[in-house]
């Protein structure tokens, strides 16, 4: 029925039951549309559940996003930059690149003590 209006209302335009029910599909995800069925009510909550239950963790997962009422971190981040600022020094960056680098060639040339110190896959995975 929904096919007929649609090729009705736009007539040289077709559409597949295929692309319908998709696009029904996604208007339902979207909460753009609603059934008057029975359980509808709990669908609601478990996607309305689940999408706090993203927000939550998207939010806790990026720690510097965290605000708090009441608190400028400005104060802080003032005092903290000169005490951290040559972290992020080329001088340091080149330290920590020669240090990771000297690590992979020790492991490159002592490859054969470094795999016999590992663990089997067995013992990993088990």
């Amino acid at each position: 029925q929904i096919k007929q209006q649609y090729e009705q209302q736009f007539p040289p335009g077709k559409i597949t039951v295929e692309e319908l029910a998709r696009f029904v599909g996604s208007l339902f995800q979207s909460g753009l549309l609603m059934a008057d069925v029975l359980g509808q009510g709990d669908q609601l909550k478990k996607r309305a559940e689940e999408k706090r239950r993203k927000q939550m963790l998207a939010t806790a997962s990026n720690v510097l996003a965290i605000r708090f009422k009441g608190i400028d971190p400005e104060r802080l981040l003032n005092w903290l930059y000169p005490k951290v600022a040559w972290f992020f020094s080329v001088p340091a960056v080149v330290c920590c690149l020669s240090l990771a680098l000297s690590a992979l060639l020790l492991v490159a040339v002592q490859f054969d003590v470094f795999q016999s110190k590992l663990p089997t896959f067995q013992d990993f995975f088990a």
